[in-house]
């Protein structure tokens, strides 16, 4: 009995949580919305289905692949505050664009995490602290 109501109030939990925020179910869903949050997503440039019910692959500015971010693409997108903490768990993330906003503060060390990240672009922005982590993960 308790085996089946527990998989039962998960499975309902789970498609409440897909059907309101529309996420496919992966890690990188939940990040994503921190990351749209400290940097004043409400206030982006474009910001055209993000926090809808599209799949993240219809949000402005992401490419999915196998239902992981592989790319983020915000370049000039007025993009404002800092970056998550945990900004480090896009586990799959291959390209970063966020030059030329108004990003400020240190670059979290769970960049050092992001080991597939080929290409990096966080160029005029507000960013302090050393930087050696990060080209270090990409050289490797």
């Amino acid at each position: 009995m308790s085996k089946k109501i527990f998989f039962r109030n998960i499975n309902n939990t789970c498609v409440i949580f897909l059907i309101l925020f529309g996420f496919s179910y992966s890690q990188d869903s939940l990040e994503v919305v921190s990351f749209y949050n400290s940097t004043n997503g409400e206030n982006w440039i474009n910001n055209e289905n993000w926090l809808s019910e599209k799949t993240l692959n219809e949000w402005y500015g992401l490419t999915v692949s196998d239902s992981n971010i592989v790319k983020i693409k915000l370049k000039r997108n007025n993009l404002i505050g800092t970056l998550p903490e945990n900004f480090g768990n896009f586990n799959h993330l291959t390209l970063l664009d966020l030059s030329d906003n108004n990003i400020k503060g240190e670059i979290p060390e769970s960049f050092q995490k992001l080991k597939y990240l080929d290409s990096l672009d966080i160029s005029h922005n507000n960013f302090n602290g050393s930087i050696e982590f990060i080209k270090q993960s990409i050289q490797r």
